[in-house]
């Protein structure tokens, strides 16, 4: 039994970033959000801080490798890397709101919450078959060898399957083990496609490639970022159904 009585050292920490995210101060940061982004008071402008995980492994002894390989381990990582940033980082960003001013910026509701599970940039590329990349002090990243080489490889691309593409299994197995380990103290956050088209294409085919396929090959580019567009729509939609669930 650990001080306080608390039998794993999460359930403490869970505890602590519910008492801040309920906190006089957080509430009135929600508040000028809210204020500023549905123009009752315009002059108040919020401002965020923050840093790569990298700046928290090096600061708080995390390895982000063991970090990404347990849903145990990422839940204790994610919530000292929350309170961290709330005890230390005076700026406008309540804790407990994953993109402050959601309502009025284009994310639904149900992108927000308290925690985010999240694998990192290399999340979506995954989806499509490219290379993640996980060390213990640097940030999660994609490979960097693009795998559309050719016009023909775009036409033997599937859509990405929700459940079994890339990352997606570990992802699923992470949220539900976490909702399961926080017991609705705390909100869960199912992730969210955070890159957009040209950005995946960029990752799929190259920087340099995409460049020259708009000059010289724009049927084949916007064919490209039609399946890219499409693939987004469809895993959205299976998104919302999975996050309904819960």
């Amino acid at each position: 039994m650990l001080k306080g009585g608390y039998r794993t050292p999460v359930e403490r920490l869970i505890d602590e970033v519910a008492e801040i995210k309920n906190s006089t101060r957080n509430i009135e940061l929600k508040n000028l959000w809210e204020n500023f982004y549905s123009h009752k008071d315009v002059e108040k402008i919020p401002i965020t801080v923050n840093w790569s995980l990298s700046f928290y492994a090096q600061t708080l002894g995390i390895d982000l490798k063991a970090m990404f390989s347990t849903p145990q381990r990422y839940l204790e990582d994610m919530l000292k890397i929350l309170l961290y940033r709330a005890r230390n980082f005076m700026d406008d960003n309540p804790l407990g709101v994953m993109f402050p001013g959601a309502e009025a910026a284009e994310i639904t509701a149900d992108q927000q919450g308290d925690l985010m599970v999240y694998f990192g940039p290399p999340f979506e590329p995954a989806l499509f078959g490219l290379e993640a990349i996980f060390d213990d002090k640097i940030d999660p990243r994609q490979g960097p060898n693009p795998i559309m080489k050719n016009e023909s490889d775009l036409d033997d691309m599937n859509y990405p399957d929700f459940y079994q593409s890339g990352m997606m299994p570990k992802v699923i197995e992470f949220y539900e083990e976490i909702c399961n380990i926080v017991k609705g103290r705390l909100e869960v956050v199912f992730p969210i496609f955070c890159r957009g088209p040209f950005s995946i294409a960029w990752a799929l085919r190259g920087l340099q490639n995409c460049v020259v396929d708009m000059y010289r090959r724009p049927d084949f580019f916007h064919k490209m970022m039609t399946f890219i567009t499409e693939s987004r729509i469809r895993w959205e939609k299976e998104r919302r159904d999975i996050s309904e669930e819960k």
